[in-house]
């Protein structure tokens, strides 16, 4: 009987913890503290493609 691969597709989100002084601020500081990696086992099954924010989502910084 053949056998078949099925490929599934997900959306992931990452919540990066800064200070700073304003939206702005806190938007240029998060890309360098943003860890994506995954743990060995998770690697070897599931892609990460590049995270992005929209610019325009007022709801993309958030006050803590």
């Amino acid at each position: 009987m053949p056998r078949y691969g099925v490929v599934f597709t997900t959306t992931a989100s990452a919540l990066v913890k800064v200070e700073a002084d304003s939206p702005e601020e806190a938007r240029e500081k998060a890309p360098a503290e943003l860890d994506t990696g995954l743990c060995h086992h998770c690697a070897r099954r599931i892609e990460l493609g590049d995270f992005e924010y929209d610019e325009d989502d007022a709801d993309a910084v958030i006050e803590l």
